[in-house]
Formats: structure tokens, C-alpha cells, sequence
């Protein structure tokens, strides 16, 4: 009937739509999404592999039910794996059992990246707007769906292009009162205070990341797009090339036609 309803334990319904939709080659409208108990997931509910999946057997039977499961040796070989982390807690409790002291100490796996000529490197002053990719300017203009997302691509984004804190207030404000539906200004207060804390730059997700962009329907590249990996290479390559271009049009000599006296 044009319809597609699905049950799954997902994070992240807006995305599990998106996909399911694109899978199926149908319109968002038509496809319902339920969520069912999540259990621990831990953001392994939030990956859409198991939504694809499913659709993409569904769309073989139409109108017969579907039921994906993987077993325990498909899921380990095709898992989302994460850092490898250790937690250690201690608690000390009174008489009554109320916790009187509590401590909770945790420790994973980092990588530390060494610079090398050719990686990124954040620009001495602020990227203007003009040279922000479309994905970015999208976003800028208002979102009826993924706004906590975007927030995180936004602020990191940012942050990487040199912009001070100031500058990402007013901009994020400019940008959560074009939002049909705003997000709650403890949001973005927190991740502001978030990035002030960790006083490091974090390059916002790549493009090839399906949840921040195309999922969101946000990917829509021109031609400079196929060159770069990341929005941030994106804006400070753009600021680069058009400085050479206006730099080289400065440097090409005048010419002046010869004027001819009778």
C-alpha cells in the first residue's frame, strides 16, 4: 500500500525514517517508525545498519512482515566497536544504606595523533561565512529535525575556523531563532561551556558520516565538495584559494592601450 512501518530498539527515529525511507525509495511521509525497549545501547542503537538491513529484505516481499536478527557471531564480527574502557567505583554507605562518600574513576584507550605537513591546522584569524561549505549554510538557515546534531557539527565547525566564543554565541542564537521548533537555551549553554572547558579544537564529523549529513538531507555539494573530507577543510581551503586568485589578479601588470596622436 505504499506504507512501511518498522519496529526496532533505535536511538535515533528521525535517522531510522531517513534511511528507511531512502532504502526504500519512498517519501518520508510514508514510512512509521516504532520504537521499541532499547536495553543498554550506548550508542550502538544510534548506527543504522540494522534498520538498512531489514528494509532492504522487506522491499524483496512486499506486504509480508519482516524480522531481522543477527546472531550472536554476526553480531560480534559486525559490531560498532568503541575505545576500550575501564570504569573503577567505591562507595561507602552509613548504617541506613545512604551513600556518604562516592568515587568513580575511569580509563580508555587514546590515540595521540602527531601533526605532519598536510594535516589540518586551525587559521590564524576567523573564516568568514562566505566561505562555508552548503552543508554548513544549510544548517545556518533553520532545521525542523537534527538540531542537537547540527549543534555538535556547528560548534565544532566553528570553534576549528578560529571563531571565539563570542562570535559562536551570537551566531548559534542567530541560528536557534530561524529553528521552526528552537532548541532549549540550556543546550547550548552547556555545549559552550563544554568546549570552553576542554580548550582543545575537534574537527566536526567528516562528510562521508551519513547521520550528520545526508541523513539530515543536508549533503548538497558543488563543485568544490569532491576535493575535501571535512567542512572545515572545505571553508579553510576556500578562504586560501580565493586569497591566491585576488592576490594573483593584484599581481598581473595593467595594460594600457597606446594612444595615438595625429
Amino acid at each position: 500500500d505504499g506504507q512501511l512501518t518498522i519496529w526496532a530498539p533505535s536511538q535515533a527515529l528521525t535517522t531510522a525514517q531517513q534511511v528507511a525511507a531512502r532504502t526504500a525509495g519512498l517519501d518520508r511521509n510514508q514510512v512509521t517508525v516504532h520504537r521499541m525497549l532499547l536495553g543498554g545501547g550506548f550508542g550502538r542503537r544510534a548506527e543504522m545498519d540494522f534498520v538498512e538491513h531489514a528494509v532492504a529484505a522487506a522491499v524483496q516481499v512486499p506486504g509480508r512482515p519482516v524480522k531481522l536478527s543477527y546472531s550472536r557471531e554476526e553480531d560480534t564480527r559486525h559490531d560498532m566497536y568503541r575505545p576500550a574502557g575501564v570504569a573503577r567505583i567505591s562507595a561507602s554507605l552509613d548504617q541506613a544504606g545512604i551513600i556518604q562518600a562516592f568515587d568513580f574513576e575511569v580509563k580508555e584507550e587514546s590515540a595521540k595523533l602527531n601533526a605532519s605537513p598536510g594535516e589540518f591546522s586551525a587559521p590564524e584569524n576567523a573564516v568568514p561565512e562566505d566561505y562555508f561549505p552548503p552543508c554548513i549554510k544549510r544548517i545556518l538557515g533553520g532545521l525542523q529535525d537534527g538540531k542537537k546534531r547540527s549543534l555538535f557539527v556547528l560548534m565544532n565547525f566553528l570553534a576549528s575556523c578560529s571563531w571565539d566564543y563570542g562570535q559562536i554565541e551570537a551566531l548559534l542564537e542567530l541560528w536557534n531563532n530561524k529553528n521552526p521548533e528552537k532548541l532549549r537555551e540550556v543546550i547550548i549553554k552547556g555545549q559552550l561551556r563544554y568546549h570552553k572547558a576542554n580548550k582543545k579544537n575537534v574537527l566536526p564529523p567528516n562528510c562521508s558520516n551519513k547521520a550528520y549529513y545526508k541523513d539530515l538531507q543536508l549533503c548538497s555539494p558543488d563543485s568544490f565538495c569532491p576535493k575535501i573530507k571535512n567542512p572545515v577543510n572545505y571553508a579553510v581551503l576556500r578562504q586560501k584559494m580565493m586569497h591566491f586568485v585576488k592576490e594573483k589578479k593584484k599581481s598581473k601588470p595593467s595594460r594600457q592601450k597606446d594612444k595615438c596622436s595625429s
